[in-house]
């Protein structure tokens, strides 16, 4: 991070922004670790206080590149174009080892955000 030097970043600049749209455009691969629009929603004295999830940072970035770079985006997380292979398949496998034997419309996908959750368990099956 160029102002705590410290391996990361602490802040969303514009510079960085277009350091990674530069990188995304000359055939960097963008992989994400969830769709969330907002990572953290609570209220304190009645206020909303919704911190920005990866969702909005990823959809900025798969826009300044498009349609060149849509072929190299990849969504790991829940509701993700990559979901089912990281997160749901692995969740089968685990119930399986536990001895599950019944098939996909035995199985109840529970979550809290429709948009990742619900539609990573619809998309899987």
């Amino acid at each position: 991070d160029p102002v705590t030097h410290r391996p990361g970043y602490t802040d969303w600049s514009y510079k960085l922004l277009m350091h990674a749209r530069q990188l995304l455009d000359n055939g960097a691969t963008l992989i994400s670790s969830a769709p969330d629009p907002s990572a953290v929603c609570s209220t304190k004295d009645e206020v909303l206080l919704d911190t920005i999830g990866p969702g909005p940072f990823t959809q900025l970035l798969k826009s300044s590149i498009y349609p060149r770079g849509l072929n190299r985006t990849f969504c790991s997380g829940k509701g993700g174009n990559a979901g089912s292979a990281y997160m749901y398949k692995k969740g089968l496998e685990l119930l399986r080892s536990q001895g599950f034997v019944g098939g996909l419309e035995n199985i109840a996908m529970v979550g809290d955000v429709f948009v990742t959750d619900m539609k990573g368990g619809q998309d899987f099956g």
